[in-house]
């Protein structure tokens, strides 16, 4: 699926850029730029891939985006990066069923407890919460 590779190249780039010193170095500061670049591209990419994914590449992407933050143990500043990077999941819920998008507020909930949720958390579970109503008019 060529948006999960676009997603995940833009993952590797931010990793080789926020952890250059792979042998158990500091990451860069909260304040680095390459944080905020990132968040942002990907953002860039659900956007541009919104019009064009098929319902199965966008639940593929969702899920891909949402369980960086469970997949990446790194240091803090990694992890609330790739928490902010959520704030891309909406532009591909127009994309999904009412009930996948349930399922996947269900299992976010499941994974992230709600008390330690971040701004860009409490933004997705709304995306999701709306995109999950069956009664959702255009």
């Amino acid at each position: 699926m060529e948006i999960l590779n676009a997603l995940d190249g833009c993952m590797a780039a931010y990793l080789r850029e926020a952890l250059p010193d792979e042998a158990g170095g500091e990451p860069r500061a909260a304040e680095h730029p390459c944080h905020g670049r990132f968040v942002e591209k990907m953002k860039r990419i659900t956007r541009a891939w919104a019009g064009e994914a098929s319902p199965g590449e966008a639940h593929a992407a969702v899920v891909y985006i949402l369980e960086a933050a469970l997949r990446e143990r790194g240091p803090g500043v990694i992890r609330q990066t790739l928490l902010a990077a959520q704030e891309a999941v909406p532009a591909l819920l127009p994309l999904l069923d009412p009930e996948d998008c349930a399922a996947l507020l269900a299992g976010y909930r499941e994974c992230y407890p709600e008390e330690d949720w971040l701004p860009a958390q409490h933004l997705v579970a709304g995306a999701l919460e709306e995109a999950g109503r069956d009664d959702v008019s255009e």
